[in-house]
């Protein structure tokens, strides 16, 4: 089951990563649960979820895949990493509408020629 707020993915996040291993949004709740107390425990959850490209293919939008990915730039300049954070923003840099940089990775401004 879903959680239906913020609250309630934080206070299931390891449940739901230890029933849904597999599922890209059990590790992006958990990283979000992460996020304000281990960075490098987020930046994990976030590469596992980009991991599962097969079930982020079939089961969801695109959208959602560089939602992740977004969060996970974000972590790596909040650590002071912003090369690694344009490496990890680079394959979605043009996954926007007709084919312009989404606008969370253009707020981060990671992306070249924006």
């Amino acid at each position: 089951m879903l959680p239906k707020t913020d609250a309630d993915a934080s206070a299931h996040a390891d449940a739901l990563v230890k029933d849904y291993p597999h599922d890209p949004r059990a590790h992006f709740y958990r990283a979000l649960a992460l996020m304000d107390k281990d960075m490098p425990g987020a930046e994990r959850e976030l590469r596992k979820a980009l991991a599962e490209k097969d079930v982020l293919e079939v089961e969801f939008k695109p959208e959602f895949e560089v939602e992740i990915a977004t969060y996970l730039a974000q972590t790596l300049v909040t650590e002071g990493r912003p090369d690694e954070a344009r490496l990890a923003a680079k394959p979605y840099c043009h996954r926007g509408a007709g084919g312009a940089v989404p606008e969370d990775l253009h707020t981060l401004g990671l992306c070249n020629g924006q």
